[in-house]
């Protein structure tokens, strides 16, 4: 039996691509984002936090934020998304029993309006999510 190893040339626009985010990414305009980025998950996370709302991890772009409760989180998830928020919930099995969870991917050109657009409508949704379970 032979077994062949196979590789796909790296096309000239991925090459491209790949080498313009690099450049952006060293450049002072990728510092200003990642700068913008942490100061967006770290305001958010805060938001959040003082409404009770629990968030793991570190400052980072991805914004775990628990909910617990896969009921609750299902209805809610249908309140935000009626509300122009996609916010796909992760549950059991791919998160332990009773430990769902949002995982919130927050962007370097988020405002702070859009944050707290979410964080206003996460705090509605999840009393409202609350009464009906």
């Amino acid at each position: 039996m032979c077994i062949r190893d196979s590789t796909n040339a790296v096309s000239p626009v991925q090459a491209t691509s790949a080498l313009t985010s690099l450049k952006i990414v060293r450049s002072p305009e990728g510092r200003q984002l990642r700068k913008k980025v942490i100061d967006n998950s770290t305001y958010v996370r805060e938001k959040l936090n003082q409404h009770g709302i629990q968030t793991l991890g570190s400052p980072s772009p991805i914004v775990p934020v628990m909910i617990g409760d896969e009921k609750i989180i299902r209805v809610l998830a249908r309140f935000l998304l009626d509300h122009g928020i996609l916010a796909n919930p992760m549950e059991f099995p791919a998160v332990p029993y009773g430990t769902a969870r949002f995982r919130l991917q927050v962007q370097a050109g988020h405002t702070k309006q859009h944050l707290d657009f979410f964080v206003d409508a996460i705090v509605k949704g999840l009393a409202e999510a609350v009464s009906y379970t």
